[in-house]
């Protein structure tokens, strides 16, 4: 067995890899629209037009809603405020259980908190650092109302198998 590259060993890419370009074309004279129009996101904290996002935040939403076969789309600024979303959406109230993995950003934890909600943590498979489903169960109680999975360490989670134990036993499950 030859040395990692870091310690000396012979590198397996010797040549630095070339650059991926994600933004393109289209994405520059989108993002060009709405940097000309002079307002970011059209976002105004009253009830008024204005309230649900300017244009292009409602065409993008329009566009999810199509994309995905789905009545509602809502955009956030972030995906902490994403999450909270998810918890009011979901109906976690005071004394709630979700269920969350132990190793994430804060967020994943606070976002129950902030509805009254408990965070439960359930262990994690130690090949994927994502959520174990036997854990998840073995942590669920009457109190469960979701369960919070995040793809951690480029792993998905156990997705299919969590939305099958979500279904039997009746709650939220909900993606990060």
């Amino acid at each position: 067995m030859s040395k990692l590259a870091l310690l000396g060993g012979a590198p397996i890419i010797d040549q630095p890899l070339q650059l991926y370009r994600s933004v393109g074309d289209a994405e520059r004279k989108q993002i060009e629209e709405v940097m000309d129009s002079g307002s970011l996101s059209g976002f105004f904290g009253d009830w008024h037009r204005g309230f649900n996002g300017g244009a292009k935040v409602q065409e993008f939403e329009a566009a999810w809603c199509k994309y995905f076969n789905v009545r509602h789309a809502v955009s956030v600024n972030s995906n902490t405020s994403g999450l909270y979303a998810a918890m009011g959406a979901v109906g976690v109230s005071p004394g709630d259980e979700v269920i969350v993995p132990p190793l994430s950003m804060s967020a994943t934890a606070m976002a129950p908190l902030i509805y009254g909600g408990i965070p439960v943590f359930a262990d994690l498979d130690e090949r994927t650092y994502n959520l174990s489903v036997e854990t998840v169960k073995a942590a669920m109680t009457p109190k469960t109302k979701a369960i919070l999975a995040v793809n951690l360490m480029g792993q998905a989670a156990p997705l299919a198998e969590l939305r099958k134990l979500a279904d039997e036993k009746g709650v939220y499950l909900v993606e990060d």
